[in-house]
């Protein structure tokens, strides 16, 4: 088994709460983490509501193992790019559906 040093273990330590005061509990961290949270969500929603707004092999899918599930599957496949551009397509009235 391997274990880490008392010294690399304080190392370690040190690091995590660097983390969190630095990255974790930033402030803008924290708002892009709730707008991250905000679109998948209204993409999610949309797919439920109108399974038909997803891919055709998906949209097929969704009678058989349940909108919910294939919907949530498939928005947890997306890029962060994609997604992004998924919800100005579904959401901005000056995309193109």
């Amino acid at each position: 088994m391997i274990e880490l040093s008392d010294a690399g273990q304080h190392r370690l330590d040190r690091l995590a709460e660097l983390l969190h005061v630095r990255v974790y509990r930033d402030p803008g961290v924290i708002r892009m983490d709730d707008k991250a949270g905000r679109i998948v969500r209204a993409i999610f929603d949309a797919y439920a509501a109108k399974p038909q707004l997803m891919p055709v092999r998906f949209a097929r899918r969704a009678v058989e193992d349940g909108v919910a599930r294939v919907a949530a599957d498939y928005v947890a496949g997306m890029t962060d790019r994609y997604c992004q551009e998924e919800h100005a397509r579904l959401f901005d009235p000056r995309m193109e559906a």
